[in-house]
């Protein structure tokens, strides 16, 4: 008497699928470990090599799921190679002839039970589906893309205008100030500005109280001529000073114990100090201030003819 054994051929994503489950993993973990996007992991493990990116990506996740996995990554990549040549041919064989899908709709029979079940079954994944995108929206923070100004960009002017979009129905701040949002989640602003850097911070904060944030720099820029920048600079103590005039070569003074001397540019100057409490400065005769606190370290100061002092310690 012959005894019949079902023979069980394993797929590339089958064995994959058991390998990780033999690991106790979850696709969401491989996913972090690899920086595999989920649904091509699933992809790859239900054989649905049509959700799947070019080839050369795809060997690329299976060097690294192979490693994740401690396996010999030549046996994927042949597996993948040989399964994606069947699946070629298969698709390349065609649909089902017109015959075929008109014998099958000929024994297709709609009774009223037949119809209230799958309408049933229709209602639950709707309804499933609504849930789980209402659950998603709470944990996702709005998108924010801002459209003008860009990061560093010189404004002409003393008014810069901030452009972007957001999800509808979300606020947005500019700098702590509220901003009107259309209904398409498009907004704008104006905002003044004086010559010189500035710092904006967009945030957007939806109905679930998620936030996001984008920051960006500027500088500001007068469209009238300004006279030359002019720092007076005494030393209380003996200090030792650097100094760069107009983006040139730094330089090194020591100065004496109340002495006094005057550096010019056009636009901009940066000023070091060894002893920051030991130095005054004033900028284009305004009263003089001391650059820093009593034996601190001050490291490259800026000060612009247009706006003053401006400090990026």
């Amino acid at each position: 008497m012959f005894v019949r054994k079902k023979l069980k051929i394993e797929t590339l994503g089958e064995y994959l699928a058991e390998v990780r489950a033999g690991r106790k993993l979850e696709l969401v973990e491989v996913s972090k470990q690899t920086g595999i996007s989920l649904k091509f992991l699933k992809a790859l493990e239900t054989g649905n090599f049509e959700a799947l990116p070019p080839d050369v990506y795809i060997l690329g996740f299976l060097k690294q799921l192979s490693q994740v996995y401690n396996l010999e990554q030549g046996i994927l990549i042949g597996q993948y190679r040989k399964e994606k040549i069947i699946s070629s041919n298969i698709k390349s064989q065609g649909s089902p002839s017109a015959s075929k899908i008109k014998y099958a709709l000929e024994r297709l029979v709609i009774t009223p039970k037949s119809l209230s079940i799958f309408l049933g079954a229709l209602f639950v994944v709707i309804s499933i589906s609504y849930i789980v995108w209402q659950v998603l929206s709470i944990n996702r923070a709005p998108n924010l893309e801002v459209v003008q100004p860009k990061n560093n960009e010189l404004i002409m002017g003393s008014l810069v205008e901030i452009r972007g979009i957001t999800q509808p129905g979300a606020s947005v701040e500019v700098n702590g100030k509220e901003v009107f949002v259309e209904s398409d989640g498009r907004f704008s602003i104006q905002i003044g500005l004086n010559p010189g850097p500035k710092e904006l911070v967009i945030t957007a904060n939806n109905k679930f109280g998620k936030i996001v944030s984008k920051t960006i720099n500027i500088i500001g820029h007068s469209t009238t001529k300004v006279q030359e920048l002019i720092l007076g600079i005494t030393a209380t103590e003996a200090a030792e000073i650097e100094y760069v005039l107009d983006g040139d070569l730094k330089q090194t003074r020591e100065l004496a114990s109340g002495e006094t001397i005057s550096l010019k540019a056009l636009e901009k100057i940066d000023l070091s100090a060894k002893n920051g409490g030991a130095v005054l400065v004033s900028v284009n005769g305004r009263q003089a201030e001391r650059l820093g606190g009593e034996g601190e370290n001050i490291e490259s100061v800026s000060f612009f003819a247009e706006s003053g002092t401006i400090n990026n310690r």
